[in-house]
């Protein structure tokens, strides 16, 4: 083992497939204190998809001493879920759409015949997801992932 030690580059993009508990807890970890829109609050009923658009602090650049050299960032994230049977909210209603909300957690239950992941928001909001199976994907997008678009589109899936 070599004691050199390994920095993850500014530029690299996040990108993980979670499919158990243990996925969800580090995606949890990665996404926590990201900040979103309402509006990028997405359910596609038909192809049982959920997903949220956000911008994540880069958690993985403060790794020892590396907070010293390299300022702080956030990277804007899509979070999909599939396989999701029902979306229930609680709060969400009186976010207002232009309202920024913060992501504290995602917590994953079994019941017998599913599961369930709740994803906790600051003021008292959450959403819960009950879900077939456990996908979760998750990846870092800049503006170069549109074709050279400037702008940042919202989330319409």
């Amino acid at each position: 083992m070599s004691s050199e030690k390994t920095y993850f580059s500014p530029i690299e993009k996040l990108a993980l497939y979670g499919h158990g508990g243990e996925d969800v807890s580090i995606i949890s970890a990665l996404l926590q204190d990201s900040v979103l829109l309402k509006k990028n609050i997405k359910w596609n009923k038909k192809r049982n998809r959920f997903s949220l658009l956000v911008n994540r602090f880069r958690w993985e650049l403060m790794q020892d001493n590396i907070s010293e050299t390299l300022p702080y960032k956030r990277v804007q994230t899509m979070l999909l879920f599939n396989g999701v049977i029902a979306v229930y909210s609680q709060n969400l209603q009186r976010a207002l759409n232009n309202e920024i909300l913060s992501l504290l957690s995602l917590n994953l239950t079994s019941n017998e015949n599913f599961d369930e992941i709740k994803l906790s928001f600051s003021g008292n909001t959450s959403i819960k997801l009950k879900i077939e199976f456990i996908e979760v994907l998750v990846k870092d997008l800049d503006t170069s992932d549109f074709h050279g678009k400037s702008t940042v589109p919202t989330h319409d899936n």
